[in-house]
């Protein structure tokens, strides 16, 4: 790490700038696209710190890198190997290991993230078990945050993701900021509502004129020409105008 300053005694303050350099190992990783978004939404909701660490080393847990787009609905540990990965001070105590996250894993299974944690064996040689909520679904902090740039709540986010998946909100995200940019949509309402509508009734919205739905209309012969009332009449032209 280091840091400039303008302050003559060569000091740290407000206006320093701080440069990092990355690990090299980790460098790596981002290069060769090892790159997996954290629902940091959902960890703000958790109340313990120790939840929120062990729901990044679960959310970590759940994807092998060797095949990173499968989803673990299932992991199993050792307890004392577990306590280990939790960074839990045991001295080889499993049973400490389990009273110390007994109330990580009922805010969990409360959240909706995990289904069931299941402790099998005895002593040293116990095992935990999680079983995660299989319609769990990670949210794109991206997607999120442009969510609440438009006042659109997190549930309601979380369910359209849910619904959409990541492409198809980005790209209505999109023709929403073209639609308003190019003053074509008035906001009667709100910004959030406006939005939703948009993604509830796509069809009942124009294209910018670059996108690849247009583009894939007007091949068809069949692009539509939209009217100050939202009506559409089909156009044999290749340019829309509005009426």
């Amino acid at each position: 790490m280091e840091y400039s300053t303008p302050s003559e005694t060569g000091t740290f303050d407000a206006r320093s700038v701080i440069s990092l350099v990355l690990a090299s190992d980790i460098r790596s990783s981002v290069r060769s696209g090892y790159v997996k978004p954290l629902d940091t939404s959902f960890m703000a909701q958790l109340k313990r710190p120790r939840t929120r660490v062990l729901f990044r080393i679960l959310d970590a847990a759940r994807y092998d890198p060797n095949n990173p787009d499968v989803r673990l609905d299932t992991i199993e540990r050792g307890v004392l190997e577990w306590g280990d990965q939790c960074k839990i001070n045991t001295g080889g105590r499993a049973w400490l290991v389990l009273k110390t996250l007994a109330a990580s894993h009922e805010e969990l299974i409360k959240r909706g993230y995990l289904r069931e944690v299941v402790i099998t064996g005895r002593g040293k040689s116990q095992c935990i078990r999680y079983e995660f909520v299989k319609d769990y679904v990670p949210m794109d902090p991206v997607i999120i945050n442009r969510f609440r740039r438009y006042g659109v709540a997190d549930g309601v986010a979380r369910k359209l993701f849910k619904e959409h998946g990541r492409a198809f909100l980005a790209a209505s995200m999109d023709r929403f900021e073209w639609l308003l940019g190019a003053g074509v949509l008035t906001i009667k309402k709100s910004k959030a509502a406006a939005l939703l509508h948009l993604i509830a009734h796509p069809d009942d919205y124009p294209y910018p004129p670059a996108s690849g739905s247009e583009a894939s209309r007007a091949e068809k012969g069949a692009r539509p020409e939209w009217t100050s009332c939202w009506t559409f009449r089909k156009s044999t032209t290749r340019r829309s105008s509005m009426v």
